[in-house]
């Protein structure tokens, strides 16, 4: 067997490695990335039941939790993330969760929850208020709009 080792040891020598140029190709699967505004840990089995019975989602979606309160939702159908995105904001288990779209040149340490869509929905402003301009004069109380 020694035999075997030196004759391959003689052989390649001479070889030489390269720098190797490697082309990625994405994962087809379309990924979101999702935080839980809570001031306390949430389960994550809790979290993650709680996703699948309000999402139902046609396909299998996978659910990771990445660190506190923060997931990543891979959904093997195009049309379930586009429902799902379309249907923000969400709320689950009681916290507002924002979700962002994954960006597949991004790293996720970098990604920005600063911001979110929500609704406000105002009670009992008459008819002749209901504007667009003044749901613009609202909305921008609460910040960007």
């Amino acid at each position: 067997m020694d035999t075997n080792i030196d004759l391959l040891v003689e052989q390649t020598k001479g070889w030489k490695c390269e720098e190797v140029e490697l082309t990625l190709k994405d994962d087809p699967m379309v990924n979101v990335e999702g935080k839980l505004l809570s001031d306390e840990v949430l389960n994550n089995k809790a979290v993650k039941v709680a996703i699948r019975k309000s999402w139902r989602t046609s396909a299998i979606m996978d659910i990771y939790g990445v660190e506190e309160n923060v997931f990543i939702f891979i959904f093997c159908c195009q049309e379930d993330k586009r429902r799902i995105s379309s249907q923000d904001p969400w709320t689950i288990i009681g916290p507002h969760m924002i979700l962002k779209e994954w960006d597949p040149d991004a790293i996720f340490e970098e990604i920005d929850f600063s911001s979110s869509a929500f609704w406000v929905q105002v009670k009992g402003l008459p008819v002749q208020k209901q504007t667009r301009e003044n749901a613009e004069i609202i909305g921008h109380s609460f910040g960007k709009v």
